[in-house]
C-alpha cells in the first residue's frame, strides 16, 4: 500500500509535478524578462517549452527553456524593443482615452471603444510574432512581415488570443499573485491556434 503512495509514477506525483513544471516556467519567464530588452527570447523559450515539453512528450522541461532562452537571446533584442514601444503606446492610449471618459467627454469615450476594438491588431501581432521567432528563422524585417499576415490570415484565432492578452494583462498589472500561472495559461492556450495555424503552413 505505501508503495504505491509512495511510487514515483502514480497519479497524484504526476499532477504534482506537472503543477510545479506550471509554476517555474512561470516564474522563469517572469525573471528572464526583467531585463526588458530580453522579453522576446523569454517568451520563445517558454512557447517552445510549453509546446515541446508540456503539450509533446519531450523531457528535460528547463534545459529545453534555457537552451531556447540562450540561442534566441540576441535575435529577440529587436523583437523586445518593439514590442515595449507598442505595449508602452497602447497602455498611454487607453489610460488617456479611460481618464478622459470618466471625466465624461464624449469624445474620448468614441475613442476609447475604437481604441479596445483596434487593439486586437497590435495584440494580436504580440501573441504571433514570439512563436513564429521560436519557430522559424528569419530577418526581423521578414518576422514582422509574417507576422502580421498571420494577424488577419487567422483573424478569429487572432481575436481570441488579443482578449485573453488583454485581460491576463490587466489582472497580472492589477494583481501580483496571477504571474506565477498567468503566463503558462495564456501561452499554452494560444499554442492551441498557434499551432494549427502552423500546420496548415507547414
Amino acid at each position: 500500500m505505501f508503495n504505491r503512495i509512495f511510487d514515483q509514477t502514480n497519479g497524484f506525483f504526476t499532477f504534482c509535478g506537472k503543477v510545479a513544471d506550471v509554476l517555474m516556467l512561470s516564474l522563469l519567464w517572469v525573471v528572464c524578462c526583467l531585463p526588458i530588452i530580453t522579453i522576446g527570447a523569454s517568451n520563445a523559450a517558454l512557447y517552445n517549452s510549453v509546446v515541446k515539453c508540456i503539450r509533446g512528450k519531450q523531457e528535460h522541461i528547463y534545459s529545453c527553456f534555457f537552451d531556447t532562452f540562450k540561442k534566441n537571446l540576441k535575435d529577440g533584442i529587436p523583437i523586445s524593443i518593439l514590442i515595449i514601444i507598442i505595449m508602452f503606446i497602447m497602455t498611454y492610449q487607453f489610460v488617456f482615452l479611460w481618464n478622459g471618459a470618466i471625466a465624461g467627454l464624449r469624445v474620448s469615450f468614441m475613442f476609447l471603444i475604437f481604441n479596445c476594438v483596434f487593439s486586437i491588431i497590435p495584440f494580436g501581432f504580440i501573441c504571433w510574432i514570439s512563436p513564429i521567432f521560436s519557430r522559424y528563422e528569419f530577418t526581423f524585417s521578414q518576422l514582422a512581415i509574417t507576422s502580421f499576415k498571420f494577424v488577419f490570415a487567422h483573424l478569429f484565432s487572432t481575436i481570441i488570443m488579443s482578449v485573453i492578452f488583454a485581460v491576463s494583462f490587466y489582472f497580472t498589472t492589477r494583481l501580483i499573485f496571477p504571474v506565477v500561472f498567468i503566463p503558462f495559461a495564456v501561452t499554452y492556450i494560444n499554442s492551441i491556434f498557434i499551432e494549427k495555424a502552423f500546420k496548415k503552413h507547414q
